[in-house]
């Protein structure tokens, strides 16, 4: 599976914890298992035959099968042998795996089941060293999550134990949207933090007519490959466009582009996701937020949230409530805080020092014109979208 930017987009900030009396979220482990790689022909099964809500809950029967051939286990209760943990793995007659091992925990909130895998790749060219990856399933999509970690091991990689958890860092807009989420890997009495993620927005219907001054996108047209959405921002008329391009049965890249009274650019491009249906079922939840700046309406923070219809039964909703409307997982795919863009903008504003440019003549035809750049266009919106936020959704 391919890991890093080239592969997978998420993008993430943070702010000052809150106090909550929830308790934090359970978690059960299954088997781990190997699989073939996201980039071959042959996809890993849906979690959703791994895994039947109906039939298996932490509060009910927490020793209930998830499938004929993975049992899951309590991870409390089952903790790493100490007395072999020492034994090295190099004088080990094991041979080091050929194929991606997954490791699937699932975890529970008071509205919605994600399960999150670990995925664990050799490394072809350093013996014993390993690449972890992570990614979660919520809904019917499946995204990475964090960077890829390298770990050396002396230990059989396919009798790992982790600790999985997330917990709420601080209040949110919308209520309940924002998880922090570890990844901690346990080696006998020690454990090793590999993956932490401070801004998971994930959660079920959330109430978005909070955002009181958020300007929403409208679905306009939606095909098998194309969803076009239109929006006011900063008094300008935007289309956004959302592409699809099928990377082998499942898998998809996905990527957003705006466009505004002839000009757009890129927003995101290759972001990759696992889809338990076709991308037709699949919308978005796309809005702006202005943000104070001169000239007026120039400043905006943008956000991007997937949406998928959830399946499966929850805790805090009764059958009569969840059968009156259909439900949706959301989750929080991408945002920017510098979307710089507006109509009938006042640059003057700026002030009496301003020295505005006048054009001297018409543009000219240059052959062989040597370009000064040195460096990809991309590498700026990336480095902006990646910039914390000065005041977010909350």
């Amino acid at each position: 599976m391919k890991g890093s930017e080239s592969a997978w987009n998420v993008l993430r900030p943070d702010r000052e914890p809150a106090r909550g009396d929830e308790d934090l979220p359970a978690y059960t482990e299954t088997s781990p298992k190997s699989v073939t790689p996201m980039g071959s022909k042959s996809a890993r099964k849906s979690s959703d035959d791994r895994l039947s809500p109906a039939n298996a809950s932490p509060s009910t029967n927490p020793w209930a099968p998830l499938d004929p051939r993975r049992v899951r286990r309590s991870s409390l209760a089952q903790r790493p042998q100490s007395s072999n943990i020492d034994e090295s793995f190099l004088n080990m007659s094991i041979e080091p795996p050929k194929e991606t091992i997954v490791y699937s925990y699932t975890l529970y909130n008071a509205s919605v089941q994600a399960e999150t895998f670990i995925m664990i790749d050799p490394d072809p060219k350093r013996q014993h060293h390993y690449t972890f990856s992570l990614s979660i399933k919520a809904g019917l999509v499946e995204r990475a999550l964090c960077e890829p970690v390298s770990v050396r091991l002396t230990i059989d990689p396919r009798q790992l134990q982790f600790s999985v958890f997330m917990f709420p860092p601080r209040t949110s807009l919308p209520p309940g949207c924002l998880w922090s989420l570890r990844v901690w890997l346990q080696t006998g009495d020690v454990s090793h933090q590999l993956f932490a993620e401070n801004e998971l927005w994930l959660a079920r219907d959330p109430d978005f007519r909070l955002l009181g001054d958020a300007s929403f996108a409208v679905l306009r047209n939606s095909d098998s490959d194309k969803t076009i959405y239109n929006a006011m921002v900063g008094n300008a008329r935007v289309w956004f466009v959302v592409g699809w391009r099928e990377l082998e049965k499942g898998v998809y890249a996905c990527s957003l582009e705006y466009e505004a009274a002839g000009a757009g650019r890129p927003l995101f491009e290759d972001l990759r996701l696992r889809l338990d249906c076709e991308p037709k079922e699949v919308s978005f939840m796309i809005y702006s937020i202005p943000i104070s700046s001169t000239p007026s309406g120039a400043s905006h923070r943008l956000r991007v949230w997937l949406r998928s219809p959830y399946r499966g039964p929850s805790p805090s909703t009764s059958p009569s409530a969840s059968s009156s409307r259909e439900s949706y997982v959301y989750q929080r795919i991408w945002k920017s805080d510098r979307f710089r863009l507006g109509a009938y903008l006042n640059f003057e504003a700026l002030g009496s020092k301003l020295v505005m440019g006048v054009s001297s003549e018409p543009p000219r035809m240059e052959a062989g014109h040597m370009s000064l750049i040195t460096r990809q266009s991309g590498d700026r919106m990336q480095r902006d979208s990646n910039t914390p936020e000065l005041d977010s959704e909350d």
